[in-house]
């Protein structure tokens, strides 16, 4: 299992985020970085040059540069290329700290959460306040540390897309009534790809994983809400509040009465 890095170690003096469409043929560098840079491309190409290796990078993918890189870009040169970035400035940090950025993988997929988190940032940058500033900083620190995160996983996730476009649906509709084949004609596959394909990237079936996904949000709901436990029964995609009780002790060995008073006693 991959340590996890120490971010306390890093402090972002200045983060600025922002969006640029680049003409056909367009380049870039060479440029000596002292800052992280996350690149989003939503159209068009790269070609990255990061002291001497060469990258490409394709629409939906996100790259990382570090500091004490030298990078050249080369952009798509039969059409527009258009890019969102997050630039975060940081104070000196330990050489370790460094090797171990140096080990992440440089281009990952773009998820949903690094779309969210660059959306909320190109927005912060249009108020400067020193509030929003120091909110913009953090936001800056964030996306590199969900990288970090997101990296943990690169390996199956670039190999698999289908498994990542799976686990995004379910996360988006695990409240409705979802079975194999739907899931399966959804993604235009078999029903036996699919449940192979997902027993190895995550080690349990497709209905497991949905299991556990409706179960975890629905402890959400317990510590946090007022519902009742048949409501989010229902709000979490269980057939009745006994199938929601059985699935709840089975998983955690408590029923969901217990899980919600012991949350919330004093």
């Amino acid at each position: 299992m991959r340590e996890e890095m120490p971010f306390s170690e890093i402090s972002i003096e200045q983060c600025i985020a922002g969006t640029v469409v680049h003409p056909p043929g367009g380049t870039y560098g060479p440029r000596y970085y002292r800052e992280f840079q996350l690149i989003l491309l939503h159209s068009g190409s790269m070609e990255v040059d990061v002291d001497g290796t060469h990258y490409r990078v394709r629409p939906g993918q996100v790259m990382l540069l570090l500091p004490g890189q030298t990078v050249y870009i080369a952009f798509d040169p039969s059409c527009q290329s258009w890019h969102r970035w997050i630039t975060a400035s940081p104070k000196d940090y330990g050489s370790d700290m460094q090797n171990r950025l140096n080990g992440m993988p440089c281009v990952l997929p773009i998820s949903e959460q690094m779309n969210r988190l660059v959306d909320l940032s190109v927005l912060q940058q249009r108020i400067d306040t020193p509030e929003h500033r120091n909110v913009q900083n953090a936001l800056g620190l964030t996306a590199i540390r969900l990288y970090a995160a997101e990296s943990l996983g690169s390996d199956a996730i670039i190999a698999n897309p289908l498994i990542r476009e799976v686990k995004t649906f379910i996360h988006e509709n695990y409240s409705e009534p979802l079975s194999m084949r739907e899931v399966a004609e959804r993604f235009n596959v078999s029903v036996s790809h699919l449940a192979r394909v997902f027993k190895e990237n995550e080690g349990v079936t497709l209905i497991q994983y949905l299991w556990h996904y409706r179960v975890e949000h629905s402890l959400v709901l317990l510590r946090t809400t007022g519902l009742s436990i048949g409501e989010i029964a229902e709000q979490c995609g269980f057939k009745s509040r006994y199938h929601y009780s059985r699935m709840v002790r089975s998983l955690t060995g408590k029923s969901a009465s217990e899980i919600r008073t012991v949350h919330w006693r004093k």
